[in-house]
C-alpha cells in the first residue's frame, strides 16, 4: 500500500504519489519500451466514448503512440502484445468497480505501467482511495490539459531515466 502521507496535490485538478525510488520498482520499470517509431505508448481505458475521443485527439497532437480499450479483457489483450508506458483510465461512477478493474490490469502485462485516473468527483476520499488502490495520478474533471501533458512527460521521463541508469 502506498504511503498516503506523501500525496502531492495540484488542487483542485490533481493528486499524485511521488515516484517510488525503491530499487525493485526501479528495476521493474526498465521493461517499459517505446513504440517502434520511438514514440511513448499510452493505453486509453474506459467506457466513455467521448473521453476516449478527447484523449486520442490530445495524444495525437502531443505525438504519442496510443491504443484504446473499452473493457478489461480488451486492455489485457492489447497489453499482451505491446508495452505501454502509461495507462489513462476514466473511472466509473462505481469506484470500487473501477479500482477492481485497475488492480486486475496491474497484475498483468500492465504491472509496470503507471495508471493515471480521471473522475468527475472532487471528494478527497475518492482521490485517496484511487491512490491507495494503485493509481499513480488522479485528475479531477474537467481535465487540465497542460497539467496532463506535463504529468505524462514526467512519468515517461522517470521510466526512461531508470532504463538509462540500469
Amino acid at each position: 500500500m502506498p504511503d498516503l502521507n506523501n500525496i502531492g496535490c495540484a488542487l483542485p485538478n490533481m493528486c499524485y504519489l511521488p515516484p517510488d525510488k525503491s530499487s525493485e520498482q526501479m528495476q521493474d520499470r526498465t521493461s517499459s519500451k517505446y513504440a517502434a517509431d520511438g514514440k511513448p505508448s499510452v493505453l486509453i481505458f474506459g467506457t466513455d466514448a467521448e473521453i476516449r475521443l478527447l484523449l486520442k485527439t490530445l495524444l495525437g497532437i502531443w505525438n504519442y503512440d496510443f491504443e484504446e480499450a473499452k473493457s478489461v479483457e480488451e486492455a489485457l489483450f492489447k497489453a499482451s502484445r505491446k508495452n505501454f508506458n502509461v495507462v489513462l483510465m476514466d473511472t466509473k461512477i462505481s469506484f470500487p468497480d473501477s479500482f477492481a478493474e485497475m488492480r486486475v490490469m496491474q497484475k498483468s502485462f500492465l504491472k509496470h505501467s503507471p495508471f493515471i485516473l480521471f473522475s468527475g468527483h472532487v471528494q478527497t476520499d475518492v482521490c485517496l482511495s484511487a491512490l491507495a488502490a494503485g493509481a499513480t495520478d488522479f485528475f479531477i474533471k474537467p481535465i487540465d490539459f497542460d497539467l496532463l501533458e506535463e504529468t505524462l512527460k514526467m512519468r515517461i521521463a522517470e521510466s526512461s531515466r531508470v532504463k538509462q541508469n540500469s
